[in-house]
């Protein structure tokens, strides 16, 4: 931030007023001290020079320091200093540069649309985790230290956007906003008119970035990491740039030997300059100059004094905590399009993503909000995760996964037992902790942070097992080939594994120590006591005869009270001529021939559900012929509702299903039915093939007023499979379908 800023963030609320008083600047409450600092911040009359007569000689020393400028002296000099210090980074080379690129991209690119859906804690998790590689792995500090600190500055303190103006007005004349982009561009002029802004900036004790690093950071996809990092600068670093109204995000490095950096990329669109016959690239980067191709470093930096005030700021905080590290700034900061505190959401996304780390004290996380501030580590993560243990539903904010599966996940760790299994490649830890109820589940932890638990081939394999929590945990500094096939196979949010990117041999390799480690898992945990059937016996189970199915007939049938599918075949059977007169008839209307009907059903689905969980099913569908646009619905069947007025077949209340997975693959948003309120109320399952065999599972939960039901009971549960050209719009439309209790 410059120093006028700097000076004001020092000043109490007394120094405030009387400055605002001396100086005659009109604010609106002189009460307020956001109101006298935005008064005087806005005042030209109130210079640094003029704003720094009101501080003492012993806050001007700690100004100094937390700037980077000498210290020793009496009050004329430092200021003399301070003043000076600011007249040199005035003299900037550095702006923020448009490369020549041939590639046309609107306002809406597939690097930054992927993350467009903004969550917190997919910005705070991307944070944290490339500050925590750079700490503990690159710097080989025993603990990673992460600072999120709220400020706020004026729009001509962001470096560069006098050019981001230019650039901008250019990109709009070749591409015009239209469908998403439209809100983007709108977003974007509306902050251009705002004079005061808020900023984020990151800090950590990591290695720091120094010229290498950096311009790894501002490629595309290039790593600059050790191999036993989790991820790339350039790929990860695009979660972090929709948190700026701008889409624009600066950077600073300070290294062990006390070289300072500082750069920033922002992304428009592609556009181009009057007169070059070449284009622009959309992606603009804040730095002194572009370098030839061949040049191992491919951008000529800013250092030192050259370095914005707005980033040196971030680094003096740096060098002040740690002597090195990193910052990331993030100017016109959205608080992630949430309304929740800054606190909040990065204590929240640090405890569900990084609990391992945390309670292995690898991890300290500090916020510093002017309303809200705190320290996140081992002595309160508990606290912290136990606010949300009643959480189920992942919500935009979780991301990850729920507040449930985080209290269990970490209760696992500290709790559980620890053993080591053996695989082809090498003994792998895990912690187990066995329950009564509840569900049966393997998660992934890689470095401390939290990867998955959707394991390839883990589904359903531990059915006929005690319940239990099991974390795998994968250390860089223990594990070498597994840890490796992991890390490749992780998707690039670095939630999911996804096998079929990899090389066919490094993924025949991979199935086979999860196999291992799935089978090594299943001998440490007892068989259950009940007496358990696979689905799959119970779905070749014969019952008594189905009401509907015929005469005499038997169906292979599903759990409890059954039903199939209704496929309406009408057979119409010819009545004869009636004769006038005869039995019930009055006289009149003989000879007149009637058609009469009756419906045969036609079994098409066999259904069998679970609960593999407090409030999560198993469902087992086997599907003996072609259905086109299948869907799963889950219904109350208690056939009362809360008025204990008796439901018809159509009122029966949707159950809301979360976190739905098929066949092991997780559900997008477009593979969802929601109700009018927003809420899931069914999964898409597609076209289906004769002889199909699907298992979908799914978090549920009973609608309010839906039924009044006992503490510690659950209704009963009617699961269909419906063609969705027969669901009705509303919520508890449902067409003829297969169905189980």
């Amino acid at each position: 931030m410059a120093l006028k800023q700097a000076v004001i963030d020092m000043m109490a609320v007394r120094q405030l007023r009387t400055a605002v008083r001396e100086l005659d600047v009109p604010v609106d409450d002189y009460r307020q001290k956001r109101s006298l600092a935005g008064g005087l911040r806005g005042s030209r009359r109130a210079t640094a020079e003029a704003l720094l007569e009101f501080l003492s000689e012993k806050e001007v020393k700690r100004l100094c320091r937390r700037r980077g400028v000498d210290s020793k002296g009496r009050r004329r000099v430092l200021v003399a200093r301070l003043l000076a210090s600011t007249a040199a980074r005035s003299q900037v080379a550095a702006d923020l540069q448009f490369g020549h690129s041939t590639d046309r991209a609107g306002f809406t690119p597939a690097g930054i649309a992927a993350f467009s859906d903004l969550r917190p804690a997919a910005v705070v998790r991307e944070l944290i985790q490339n500050s925590l590689d750079a700490a503990l792995i690159d710097a080989g500090e025993p603990c990673a230290r992460v600072r999120f600190e709220r400020g706020t500055c004026t729009l001509d303190e962001i470096p560069g956007v006098g050019s981001y103006r230019g650039a901008l007005q250019k990109a709009l004349k070749e591409h015009p906003p239209t469908g998403s982009a439209r809100p983007v561009v709108e977003r974007i002029k509306r902050t251009l008119e705002q004079e005061s802004h808020e900023v984020l900036s990151v800090t950590d004790n990591g290695v720091g970035l120094d010229g290498r690093r950096m311009s790894a950071l501002l490629s595309d996809g290039v790593s600059a990491k050790s191999g036993n990092a989790s991820g790339t600068f350039g790929n990860g670093h695009s979660v972090v740039v929709p948190a700026s109204n701008l889409r624009y995000v600066l950077y600073g490095g300070l290294t062990a030997d006390g070289e300072s950096y500082g750069a920033g990329q922002a992304v428009l669109a592609s556009h181009r300059d009057d007169g070059d016959w070449q284009g622009r690239s959309g992606r603009g980067v804040y730095l002194k100059s572009f370098k030839p191709k061949s040049s191992d470093v491919p951008f000529t930096l800013a250092q030192g004094t050259e370095i914005p005030q707005i980033v040196a700021s971030a680094i003096e905080r740096v060098r002040a905590d740690h002597g090195h590290g990193a910052a990331v700034i993030i100017p016109a900061f959205n608080n992630f399009g949430h309304r929740q505190s800054l606190r909040e959401a990065v204590f929240r996304a640090a405890a569900f993503n990084f609990f391992q780390a945390i309670h292995e004290e690898r991890l300290v996380v500090e916020v510093d909000d002017s309303e809200d501030a705190g320290v996140l580590e081992a002595t309160n993560l508990r606290e912290v995760l136990s606010a949300y243990r009643d959480e189920q539903r992942l919500g935009r904010a979780g991301a990850f996964l729920s507040g449930r599966k985080a209290n269990e996940a970490y209760e696992a760790l500290v709790d559980g037992e620890s053993h080591e299994i053996e695989t082809t490649l090498g003994d792998v830890a895990v912690q187990l902790v066995l329950r009564e109820t509840g569900r049966r589940s393997v998660g992934l932890c890689r470095n401390g942070m939290w990867i998955t638990e959707e394991l390839p081939m883990f589904q359903g394999a531990f059915a006929d097992r005690q319940p239990f929590q099991a974390l795998i945990l994968l250390d860089s500094d223990r594990e070498g080939g597994f840890f490796e096939l992991i890390q490749e196979a992780e998707t690039p949010l670095h939630d999911k594994l996804a096998l079929k990117q990899m090389e066919p041999d490094r993924q025949r390799a991979l199935r086979t120590t999860l196999r291992e480690l799935r089978a090594g898992i299943k001998q440490l945990v007892p068989a259950t006591t009940e007496e358990v059937y696979p689905l799959q016996d119970i779905l070749a189970f014969q019952f008594d005869d189905v009401e509907g199915q015929g005469k005499g007939g038997r169906q292979p049938s599903y759990w409890g009270r059954v039903g199939t599918t209704r496929r309406a075949t009408t057979v119409r059977r010819k009545i004869g001529k009636r004769e006038p007169g005869g039995p019930g008839q009055g006289g009149a209307g003989g000879g007149r021939k009637r058609r009469d009907a009756r419906i045969v059903v036609e079994p098409i689905f066999r259904i069998a559900s679970v609960p593999t969980g407090a409030g999560r099913r198993a469902v087992h569908v086997e599907c003996s012929e072609e259905f086109e646009n299948a869907e799963l619905r889950m219904f109350v069947d208690e056939n009362v509702d809360a008025t204990c007025d008796r439901q018809t077949r159509v009122q029966a209340a949707s159950v809301l299903l979360s976190n739905v997975v098929v066949n092991g693959r997780a559900l997008q948003d477009r593979e969802l039915v929601s109700n009018g309120d927003g809420a899931c109320v069914g999964a898409k399952l597609g076209a289906l093939a004769a002889d199909a065999k699907i298992v979908v599972e799914a978090d549920y939960a009973i609608p309010e007023g839906a039924l009044r039901v006992r503490p510690g009971q659950e209704p009963a549960l009617r699961i269909e499979i419906l063609s969705s050209r027969e669901v009705s719009p509303k919520d508890g439309g449902s067409g003829d379908g297969a169905e189980a209790d």
